[in-house]
């Protein structure tokens, strides 16, 4: 009986002790998923474009190390990535290394480079609303109660009189804006149209606009007056 009682005494001293202030307890951090990883995912196409005498067909040529949220809330990180902005497409190199193309449903995806320490987060179209016919990868420039998109158009300029092997073709790129704002996605072409699109802060949001002399179609512009609008919330 007193070996019994001395066993409980010493496991409840070991209990008092777990719970002493100052002890600090460690978690284990949640997991981070690369489940995104698909069997069935097509291979890259090598060689699928030709030379190019001007552009590129990527946002970045580089493979890029990226994060990423998929559908449902499971995180990637550290992925090397590309994307691919003439078919919309996001391409990713597995463990095995061999270049692949997302099939998976890929909410947002962080690309970092590493090189001028910048981060460019884009977000996939059918996730913000949008009836478009295909998928298309928004860059994030502003985020807040009112978030700011650019869309980055790429097309395949082909010459007439083309022949195969030539240099002749280019890429020719285009950005299109958007704002996001009330759960609802709106395009956006000049900065004269921003505060009727923001429309609880219409008059404080025009008058910065007026007095500040923003108008045209000058990116900064546009990050300026958003920038402004979400400082009022």
């Amino acid at each position: 009986m007193c070996k019994l009682i001395s066993i409980i005494f010493a496991f409840s001293v070991l209990a008092a002790r777990s719970q002493a202030p100052g002890r600090t307890v460690q978690f284990s951090p949640p997991p981070v998923h690369n489940n995104f990883y698909k069997d069935a995912d097509l291979a890259v196409v090598k060689d699928k474009y030709p030379p190019f005498a001007s552009g590129t067909p990527y946002f970045i040529d580089e493979w890029l190390s990226a994060d990423g949220e998929l559908e449902h809330g499971e995180t990637f990180k550290d992925v090397k990535m590309r994307l691919d902005l003439v078919e919309n497409t996001l391409q990713y190199i597995s463990p095995e290394g061999r270049e692949l193309v997302a099939s998976g449903a890929i909410r947002t995806v962080i690309f970092k480079d590493s090189t001028g320490g910048n981060q460019f987060k884009f977000v996939n179209s059918s996730f913000l609303g949008t009836k478009k016919e295909r998928s298309a990868w928004f860059l994030e420039l502003i985020s807040g109660h009112a978030c700011f998109y650019k869309q980055i158009l790429k097309s395949i300029n082909e010459p007439r009189n083309y022949i195969p092997g030539g240099t002749e073709i280019s890429i020719n790129s285009s950005e299109e804006y958007f704002i996001y704002a009330d759960s609802v996605l709106l395009p956006v072409k000049r900065i004269k149209d921003v505060p009727g699109l923001l429309h609880y802060k219409f008059k404080e949001v025009n008058a910065y606009m007026n007095e500040h002399k923003l108008s045209g179609k000058s990116e900064p512009g546009f990050i300026e007056l958003i920038k402004y609008y979400n400082s009022l919330f």
